[in-house]
């Protein structure tokens, strides 16, 4: 019977549980009540490599967000996602009560897992984003479908899963077709993104995979890992060291040209153009990836205005 349970679960999961009655049979040994334990011989499992982010790219994201659908919320949504880095079970827990839309900030500070709202999963998820334009340009195209509703009253699980709370809050993103919160990031998944993505002809990925391309094109943009994991809710840097050190290839051209704007480098540090070479000045471009305003970037000009 324990063998039959242990088929559905992973080699995680199995070596927790194999934490735990390690303990039993220690403390059962010290105490005189074993003499050996049945547990010392069994290895830990291996876990295996994660797989790689399969971000999407610019020319993907566009697709998806403009391929024609009655879920106009889904759409909102998921534009958000792609320019907040939120987890999906961030995005169907946010409410109107967490932004500030003067200062360009959310503060992440609730998730809804299998159909229950709860605290963040770590005090370091919960955080204070800062807003790129593209993401805040997302949330205003959304305020007409829900800002106004009536607040709803949501019964949110403290951190430590032993007690509860209510709160009267008025949830950004709903079903489109039940105009009730989304259960889980499960049905954001089986109920809208995969027939979406199938309609855009995209290549599928998982809605989080919005989560793995801001983190990637930030990084193709050259952003601070220091200031991404402040955004993600992440530890430390390691994580992106990890996982995200790849570009994503299609958006990288133009690098060259962007890291000669950051730098700034005047006149006197250059050769002087000679007569011959009067006329072939070049035209320098603004770079079309988004930037991040509060590290002093220029917004980016390479998205599309929102207009609902």
């Amino acid at each position: 019977m324990i063998a039959l349970d242990l088929v559905g679960l992973s080699n995680k999961t199995i070596n927790e549980v194999m934490i735990i009655l390690r303990g039993i049979f220690k403390d059962a040994k010290a105490h005189n009540v074993r003499n050996d334990s049945p547990v010392e011989a069994i290895d830990k499992l291996p876990l295996g490599d994660r797989e790689d982010p399969d971000p999407f790219t610019q020319t993907e994201i566009e697709t998806i967000l403009w391929t024609p659908t009655k879920r106009q919320q889904e759409i909102h949504m998921m534009g958000f996602a792609f320019w907040s880095g939120l987890r999906i079970s961030e995005l169907i827990a946010l409410a109107w009560e967490d932004i500030d839309l003067k200062r360009g900030t959310v503060k992440v500070c609730r998730a809804k897992v299998g159909g229950r709202f709860k605290q963040t999963k770590t005090k370091r998820s919960t955080r204070e984003v800062e807003l790129i334009t593209p993401a805040l340009e997302w949330l205003q195209a959304q305020r007409p479908y829900t800002e106004e509703l009536a607040p709803r009253r949501l019964k949110v699980t403290s951190r430590d899963n032993k007690k509860t709370f209510d709160e009267e809050v008025r949830v950004v993103f709903l079903n489109s077709n039940t105009m009730k919160p989304h259960r889980s990031d499960g049905t954001v998944r089986n109920c809208f993104w995969s027939s979406h993505l199938k309609k855009a002809k995209v290549r599928y990925r998982g809605p989080n995979n919005a989560r793995h391309t801001f983190i990637s094109q930030l990084l193709t943009a050259g952003i601070p890992k220091e200031w991404i994991i402040r955004q993600v809710g992440h530890t430390s840097t390691r994580m992106i060291d990890e996982h995200y050190g790849r570009w994503i290839s299609e958006d990288a051209t133009g690098m060259a040209q962007f890291v000669s704007e950051r730098l700034g480098v005047g006149k006197g540090l250059v050769p002087k153009r000679s007569q011959a070479g009067q006329g072939r000045d070049l035209i320098l471009c603004k770079s079309t990836l988004y930037m991040a305003e509060s590290e002093g970037f220029e917004p980016s000009i390479g998205y599309k205005p929102i207009h609902p």
